[in-house]
């Protein structure tokens, strides 16, 4: 079981491809000026969220790289979990607010919730498997000493 959270990995790069073929699919439900209001509203804001949400995820997968005490790691991850936590759930109210305030028609925002729920769902498996990742390499060590 060594190097488990590659399997997050992959997982987390499916749920953003598939995300951004969901995503393209909901922008052909918009009218040209929709497309153009929504693209001229949110630009900014999505280029400032990724890199936020990238900068988190590094630092997450640094910290289950780091040799550091495992109560000192988990400490840093559960930080970096609540900060990303935070920011998503952030990201979603203003972006929403954003959407309804531009006349954005309903049925994309139905569709950017359910891709946003998609999002969400690779949060906790990378989660899970650093915490697994962490678990199997603290037992290795055990094993180890013994």
């Amino acid at each position: 079981m060594e190097n488990i959270i590659i399997y997050g990995l992959i997982t987390l790069f499916v749920i953003m491809i598939l995300s951004m073929i969901l995503n393209e699919r909901a922008m052909q439900l918009l009218r040209p000026e929709e497309k153009e209001r929504l693209l001229d509203e949110l630009n900014d804001q999505r280029v400032y969220f990724s890199t936020y949400n990238l900068i988190v995820i590094l630092l997450f997968l640094l910290l289950l790289l780091l040799k550091i005490n495992l109560y000192q790691k988990l400490i840093a991850l559960i930080i970096c979990i609540l900060v990303l936590i935070s920011l998503i759930i952030s990201i979603n109210v203003l972006t929403i607010k954003k959407l309804k305030k531009i006349k954005i028609p309903y049925s994309y925002i139905r569709k950017y919730r359910f891709i946003s729920i998609l999002k969400y769902l690779a949060l906790p498996i990378i989660i899970i498997t650093g915490i697994l990742d962490i678990y199997f390499n603290l037992f290795t060590e055990l094993q180890k000493m013994l």
